[in-house]
């Protein structure tokens, strides 16, 4: 017996209900491990800091675009303050680490 006509047999047993939840995990497989083919990149974005050019390093500024991911993740979090003081610490000394201090 194939695999589809078993998938097929066992659902026909299923309650509505429970056929509904293996149909969502069905798709969530489907979504999450099968790989679209992507279209080709768009690159629309590229020169848009470069008036930080000479402010910043590409890896300054790729700490920089983390940071505010990481504070737009944070905004209503309870303990967002706590993090933020870790993180702060963390790129300070990042920061003198840099500079060989």
């Amino acid at each position: 017996m194939s695999t589809v006509k078993e998938i097929v047999k066992l659902m026909s047993d299923l309650p509505e209900e429970l056929q509904a939840e293996v149909r969502d995990f069905a798709r969530f497989v489907k979504d999450t491990r099968i790989r679209r083919p992507h279209g080709k990149m768009k690159l629309d974005w590229r020169g848009a800091l470069s008036d930080m050019r000479n402010d910043h390093t590409s890896v300054e500024l790729q700490h920089e675009i983390l940071e505010w991911r990481i504070e737009a993740a944070l905004d209503g979090c309870p303990s967002a303050e706590a993090i933020r003081r870790e993180l702060h610490a963390a790129s300070a000394g990042l920061k003198l680490q840099k500079r060989g201090i």
